[in-house]
């Protein structure tokens, strides 16, 4: 296990490869979302949270970076943050909040942004309901109309319309 056999001798496998039964003739690429690091494995290892491995047989995971999370082990993928929250840091498990006065618009955020009082755009959309009533409500720091049915709220400020009697 961990060799192959070939030309009469045993090889051990390469980094990325392995072999769990003795007497093959070939060593096995680990799977998309694991990894192995060593020569003449057994087996593959699954990558951890915070890193992922979209191809197969490969010596290491890749760690997600600013703005993605993994919070699985063996994936072969990282997923973008929400709009609303960030992530600056690679190998992330989950994204953050964006904190009060500040804010994402986007999904994959590293950073957020401040906000700056109205009505200076593009900074509308940060802008939290200073009364939340029945018209309109706060979602991850942006301002929805609640007469539009979700998903397709529509936020007033990204508009760059801003009803009279919003206060």
């Amino acid at each position: 296990a961990g060799y192959m056999k070939a030309a009469g001798k045993c090889n051990a496998c390469v980094p990325g490869k392995y072999q769990a039964k003795t007497g093959q003739t070939r060593c096995e690429d680990c799977a998309v979302g694991t990894f192995q690091e060593l020569t003449a494995a057994t087996r593959c290892e699954a990558c951890t949270q915070g890193a992922y491995q979209r191809n197969q047989g490969q010596s290491a995971c890749v760690r997600c970076s600013p703005g993605r999370f993994q919070a699985g082990v063996g994936k072969s993928t990282c997923s973008r943050c929400d709009a609303g929250t960030y992530e600056p840091n690679t190998g992330s498990t989950a994204c953050s909040s964006c904190p009060d006065d500040t804010f994402q618009r986007n999904s994959g955020g590293s950073a957020c942004s401040e906000c700056s009082t109205l009505p200076s755009p593009p900074a509308w959309p940060c802008q939290t309901c200073k009364k939340e009533t029945a018209a309109h409500e706060t979602i991850h720091g942006f301002c929805y109309a609640r007469t539009f049915d979700s998903p397709a709220k529509q936020c007033f400020y990204a508009q760059g319309v801003v009803p009279e009697n919003f206060n």
